[in-house]
């Protein structure tokens, strides 16, 4: 059951469920952003699948097999490793060798027989329709069963607030803090990096008020300084920090 969200651009489907007698609630979210880039992403994928497939299926003809199964069994192969395709039509062919150089005749029977395959690659619409109404949705669940206090906005809400969190330990993790670079032997100078750590990932979360009056009284800073301000918000931070060590 569809209900309204007051964040524009969602649309959330709530069900609920039990697990070990707690009461859970599940949402189904759709983000009409994020469905039109996984639908950008799909067209992508089938382009590039299509191409990766069609000349799977004449390289795979060109090999010869000794029996009948092993060429099924290789084309089974083929169709677990397609998401987006299929073969139809699949034949073996039987060919007959000949040490001899010419044309056989009649009566001659064949040194060797050999097995090809042979196949028309498909789009498989059930799958690509599947993925289609995947498009642009996410689950959410939890165990915030109070829905007056609790309401479906509310949750998906708090679920975005955690790309603050996210956005610290990208920061963290970024080339420009060097922390990959750094070796420290003592327990001591271990805790003592992940405090500075942990404060310059502080001072990062404050950094949204920090920035603008920085950019209001820039003229404390070196000349640079004003470029630095314009870079992406952890960079530029990093660097500003850089001119009081």
């Amino acid at each position: 059951m569809d209900s309204p969200s007051q964040i524009q651009g969602y649309t959330i489907a709530e069900v609920t469920s039990g697990y070990r007698e707690i009461e859970q609630r599940w949402l189904v979210v759709e983000s009409l952003l994020r469905r039109e880039t996984d639908l950008k992403q799909l067209t992508k994928q089938l382009d590039k699948q299509q191409k990766i497939q069609q000349a799977a299926i004449p390289k795979l003809s060109t090999q010869e097999f000794n029996c009948e199964l092993d060429v099924r069994q290789a084309a089974q192969q083929l169709a677990c490793q397609m998401k987006y395709h299929q073969m139809e039509n699949i034949q073996v062919v039987e060919k007959a060798h000949y040490h001899k150089s010419g044309r056989p005749s009649q009566k001659q029977s064949p040194d060797r027989l050999r097995y090809h395959l042979q196949a028309n690659l498909v789009l498989n619409t059930q799958a690509i329709t599947a993925s289609q109404n995947k498009a642009g949705r996410f689950i959410l669940a939890t165990n915030l069963t109070d829905i007056e206090h609790w309401t479906p906005t509310d949750i998906l809400q708090e679920y975005k607030k955690q790309s603050v969190s996210e956005r610290g330990f990208k920061f963290l993790k970024d080339p420009i803090f060097f922390v990959s670079s750094i070796f420290v032997k003592s327990s001591k100078r271990v805790a003592a990096l992940a405090m500075i750590m942990a404060l310059c990932l502080l001072t990062l979360l404050g950094s949204d008020r920090f920035v603008p009056i920085l950019s209001q009284k820039i003229k404390l800073f070196p000349i640079n300084a004003a470029s630095l301000l314009n870079l992406p918000l952890s960079v530029g931070f990093s660097n500003v920090f850089k001119l009081f060590i």
